[in-house]
């Protein structure tokens, strides 16, 4: 099965101002291949009209994902662009599988579950997201990944970030992020760049999920990390957007071999493994765990 460039997706998802639950997306094939395209279950935004809006925001939840196949390759589309004093140079249009609650809107982002018997390839700032977005009401979803080997390389993220805050009427912090759970039976590489992170960003209220990765061998290169962080205050233009508020989940790492090696030459940070508060932020960080 093959999904080809940014035009090509497959959604389920909740339409702007609407309100009900986006379906499920079940994907069962003997190899996928992903290249620029997306697939995806979001909870759309209101279409806006600020104070005084008649416009109700969307609400429900986002529909779960689930892969399974032999080999799994999910990758960036390339297109060059002119460069001054450089000539032409190669970008990437990542791949995206996404399960979010979009800004302003209400609801429980699905989960992503992937498969793979053998390999799963994840290269060219694609991403496995589940986001709950800025101002959105509800909780992230979960993201679990089998597989015999696991390659995460140029970019890539996997994600389950919270930019929002708890369900109306509820007396627990309940914007939390979704969990992380990673089983590989061989060898898992993150390599120039790549995250898996777990993270209250900038503006929201709630809790970043546990990361628990397993496998016979990591490394972790160029600066790539695994991250549980709880941000900061955050400039986004004009708009001042104050720190965040909750717990940073644990990371948990079982493995006979471990590998921390290098930097990132486009942000200089070196490889890590970091649950960290930020400055001004309000909350506690997780453990990490390496077994």
């Amino acid at each position: 099965m093959c999904i080809r460039d940014s035009d090509s997706y497959i959604v389920s998802n909740v339409g702007i101002d609407s309100q009900g639950n986006a379906g499920n997306i079940d994907i069962t094939t003997d190899s996928l291949s992903l290249t620029g395209g997306r697939i995806e279950t979001v909870v759309n935004r209101t279409s806006g009209g600020g104070i005084g809006s008649t416009v109700s925001p969307g609400k429900g939840n986002g529909g779960d994902i689930t892969i399974k196949a032999r080999d799994i390759v999910i990758t960036g589309a390339p297109f060059t662009l002119p460069i001054v004093g450089e000539g032409e140079k190669t970008f990437y249009s990542g791949s995206q599988i996404n399960s979010s609650i979009s800004r302003g809107t209400t609801g429980i982002a699905g989960d992503i579950n992937i498969t793979a018997d053998n390999n799963l390839t994840l290269s060219n700032k694609s991403s496995l997201s589940s986001v709950l977005d800025l101002g959105a009401t509800g909780r992230g979803g979960n993201i679990e990944i089998i597989a015999s080997s696991l390659s995460l390389d140029n970019g890539v993220r996997v994600r389950t970030t919270t930019y929002g805050k708890g369900e109306q009427n509820s007396n627990e912090l309940t914007g939390n992020g979704g969990n992380i759970k990673i089983t590989v039976t061989g060898k898992a590489t993150i390599a120039r760049d790549s995250f898996i992170e777990s993270n209250v960003e900038s503006g929201g209220k709630g809790n970043g999920g546990n990361i628990d990765l397993t496998a016979n061998s990591l490394s972790l290169t160029g600066g790539s990390a695994i991250t549980s962080l709880i941000k900061g205050t955050s400039v986004d233009g004009t708009i001042v957007i104050p720190p965040s508020e909750g717990n940073g989940g644990d990371i948990t790492i079982n493995t006979h071999e471990i590998t921390l090696d290098g930097f990132s030459e486009q942000s200089s940070t070196i490889s890590q493994i970091n649950t960290s508060v930020y400055q001004d932020a309000i909350g506690k960080a997780g453990e990490i765990n390496i077994k």
